[in-house]
């Protein structure tokens, strides 16, 4: 969803939030987190604007507390994108006790497929690696999502094909290979080909988000309030809320009545 809102809404016709830098600060008072300037000036505008909102809303337990924030707040207003946004970014107070890895095995490849993208979205909010933009890892998904939606599994032949690294790597970390992995399967699908081993790929996916929460945590290791057993705990402890918002995805999407094997 963030990869069709940065293509469809220009610098000029993003209705921007601009939640308060300083404000967002107050939230995450442990550590001296950064918060992205929002300059019309650049085209990274819009995303920078969408990021605050994800800051702000995984600052909350729930869907429920960021919306009453919000209505305590009312010279910001939500028009739809936002809600949808504040319902896909925020966390559920409910706690579940799937293990993850157990949970994407019991998937469908049309709901891993839908998942991976959310998956990989999300830790493009947490951690970008590219250096330019536009991005072309957002592009990636935005594409993807397309080719997911019109496609009929029972007309894809199997495939254990795969290119393991992309062609060119950002980051020294050396993770983003999962990116490339997903594009070179999105586009085999487009040409009649399902790769046969969609789970390993959404196991990385699901490493890759908390490889981006540690890069964007532990670089700001040095300004953190907390003694280093704190920090590690809360860094646990966020890593854990990430994936239980992941098993919420996973389940919802293999709920959804258009969901077929």
């Amino acid at each position: 969803m963030v990869g069709e809102l940065i293509t469809k809404y220009n610098v000029s016709d993003w209705f921007y939030l601009n939640i308060d830098k300083q404000t967002l600060l107050k939230r995450y008072d442990w550590i001296n987190i950064y918060i992205p300037d929002i300059n019309l000036n650049y085209p990274w505008a819009v995303i920078n604007d969408i990021e605050r909102l994800f800051y702000l809303c995984i600052s909350f337990d729930s869907k429920s507390e960021v919306l009453k924030w919000f209505s305590e707040n009312s010279e910001l207003v939500l028009i739809e994108s936002h809600i949808k946004l504040v319902d896909l970014f925020s966390y559920q107070k409910i706690e579940l006790k799937n293990n993850i890895d157990y949970q994407i095995e019991e998937c469908n490849n049309t709901t891993l497929l839908n998942f991976i993208t959310l998956i990989l979205e999300r830790s493009l909010l947490w951690y970008s690696p590219e250096p330019t933009w536009p991005s072309s890892l957002y592009s990636y998904l935005v594409k993807a999502r397309k080719i997911i939606n019109h496609i009929d599994m029972t007309k894809l032949k199997p495939t254990n094909d795969l290119v393991l690294k992309g062609e060119d790597l950002f980051d020294s970390t050396d993770y983003t290979h999962v990116f490339y992995k997903f594009k070179n399967i999105c586009n085999q699908i487009d040409k009649g080909e399902i790769y046969s081993d969609l789970t390993t790929i959404t196991k990385q996916a699901h490493l890759t988000l908390i490889t981006s929460i540690r890069l964007n945590l532990e670089y700001q290791h040095n300004t953190t309030k907390l003694t280093e057993i704190e920090y590690e705990r809360k860094i646990d402890d966020i890593i854990k809320r990430e994936t239980n918002w992941c098993l919420r995805q996973l389940n919802m999407i293999s709920k959804t009545k258009h969901n077929k094997t």
